[in-house]
């Protein structure tokens, strides 16, 4: 304190107070954070407060007596210095940002204010020098500038509107491609519309959820709506709404992001008509398989008939023979064939159909229909515990059997076969492995298709439509059907069926 009063020769008094003038100067000279500088008329500096030493790096021993150049970082031209001098010396205040040099090299970014001190006479005695460093001030207002920008051009140039709105509902701002959705000019809209002004009626108490939710739990949503433009049409929309906060974490306002739909929209209604168009061909196409192959069976019951009568009133002949079994065996291939394309053409499932059952007890209904080509075969079937689930039972029946026939038909030796079911989430994973010839790996993505044949009838007989029955009813279900195999190393079909839950 005693340095500042020599400085400005402030006389001592032996009625000096605690409370007096002096030293008051002199206690907020030495304690405030600012950089504290003072100088004679000619520039000598007399003093520098602990600021300064603790800033700039340089101790009040090192500067005292020296001019203040010594800061010079060389970021400023001479014309620079020549302005501050003038202002100065005409007993003008200065005040201006300047670069400064510490004493280890690196520079600052200070808010410089210079003030002529007078004496009695009206002279200019000193300078007082006043530096706020404002180095991490400008680089975090540099930094928001930078985000603003961004946000600027975010909000501006955005393919998708854009607002904001006050938490009573009325827009504060929006974008272009906001205006362009709704089809008004930003002047209608700002301070002048309310959302609900512009959104369907239908989806008012929506918004008022919404609105609820984002003040409760401070998270964004994501929703469906339409607008309303200028011209009464309406605009789907999905709409995502965001709180906006202050500094202290308060929301404040809602901010909404849109994306028109409408394109979308279409595609959808023109996907529903096709799978509407799709689903009345396949069933008029199912209906026509049955009608078809139901009214082939009688004439083809009466040619497998008049073939037998045939083929034991003909005198016996080797050549005849030949022909007759050739005959006979087409018309049984027909009939079975027939039979499955009856089989596949009814295996959609009506949600009437569904019922609880124990698969359990519908696998051993198949094994109990397959008894015959599981006797010949001498094949091993084991099964895990089967759980409940629902299915149509007949059905179900029908696909185990599938399986479990080409299990045994597909095998060279003596058919080992494995049944196992697992729970995941709400469906139950079904497997069914076998240790037959095995399917190549080009004959896969072949599989499930009608008609689609790896062996001769004569190798194996069959129509070639087992699997795709298989298929059909898993789907009708609401499951999907896989396989996994190797030429040589067993085959395992693996299916999902819905669980009781």
């Amino acid at each position: 304190m005693d340095e500042v009063r020599n400085v400005f020769k402030i006389p001592l008094r032996a009625s000096f107070l605690p409370d007096s003038s002096e030293l008051k100067f002199a206690q907020v000279v030495k304690q405030t954070a600012d950089l504290v500088m003072i100088t004679d008329r000619d520039g000598i500096i007399e003093y520098v407060n602990p600021a300064y030493e603790r800033t700039t790096g340089f101790s009040k021993d090192e500067v005292i007596g020296k001019r203040p150049n010594i800061h010079k970082s060389g970021k400023h031209e001479t014309s620079f210095y020549a302005e501050l001098w003038q202002t100065i010396l005409n007993g003008r205040t200065y005040n201006r940002e300047m670069i400064n040099r510490k004493k280890d090299g690196s520079v600052y970014l200070s808010l410089k204010t210079i003030t002529p001190i007078l004496n009695e006479s009206g002279e200019i005695a000193h300078f007082v020098s006043t530096d706020k460093d404002v180095t991490e001030q400008r680089r975090r207002e540099a930094e928001n500038r930078e985000l603003l920008q961004k946000y600027h051009n975010l909000f501006g140039y955005s393919a998708d509107g854009m607002a904001y709105c006050d938490l009573k509902g009325t827009l504060l701002d929006v974008n272009a491609s906001f205006c362009q959705l709704v089809n008004y000019s930003s002047d209608e809209l700002i301070g002048k519309k309310m959302y609900q002004d512009i959104s369907a009626a239908k989806y008012w108490e929506l918004g008022n959820e919404i609105l609820e939710r984002l003040l409760r739990y401070g998270e964004p949503a994501r929703y469906e709506k339409e607008y309303l433009r200028k011209d009464g049409r309406s605009v789907p929309v999905i709409v995502t709404a965001f709180p906006v906060k202050d500094d202290d974490g308060k929301i404040r306002a809602v901010g909404v992001i849109v994306k028109d739909i409408t394109e979308r929209k279409r595609h959808e209604t023109e996907l529903q008509v096709l799978n509407e168009e799709l689903r009345r061909s396949n069933v008029e196409l199912e209906r026509f398989a049955h009608i078809a192959a139901h009214d082939l069976q009688a004439p083809l019951r009466s040619i497998t008939c008049y073939l037998e009568l045939l083929e034991k009133s003909i005198p016996e002949d080797k050549t005849t023979s030949e022909y007759m079994s050739f005959v006979t065996s087409a018309a049984k291939k027909l009939q079975a064939l027939i039979k499955d394309i009856l089989i596949y053409a009814g295996a959609g499932i009506s949600p009437k159909a569904m019922v609880l059952v124990d698969s359990n007890a519908i696998f051993s209904e198949a094994m109990s229909l397959l008894r015959e080509a599981i006797s010949e075969s001498g094949a091993i079937i084991e099964a895990s515990e089967l759980p409940m689930l629902y299915g149509d039972p007949m059905q179900l029946s029908l696909l185990f059997q599938n399986l479990l026939s080409n299990a045994i038909k597909y095998c060279k030796g003596v058919p080992k076969i494995n049944v196992h079911a697992r729970l995941e989430e709400d469906s139950w994973v079904f497997s069914v492995r076998d240790n037959g010839i095995g399917i190549a790996k080009e004959h896969i993505p072949k599989l499930f298709v009608m008609f689609h044949r790896l062996h001769s009838n004569s190798e194996v007989p069959g129509t070639g439509i087992g699997l795709s029955i298989c298929k059909k009813i898993v789907e009708a279900h609401g499951g999907r059907i896989s396989v996994e195999s190797k030429r040589g190393e067993g085959t395992t079909f693996t299916f999902t069926l819905p669980s009781a839950k």
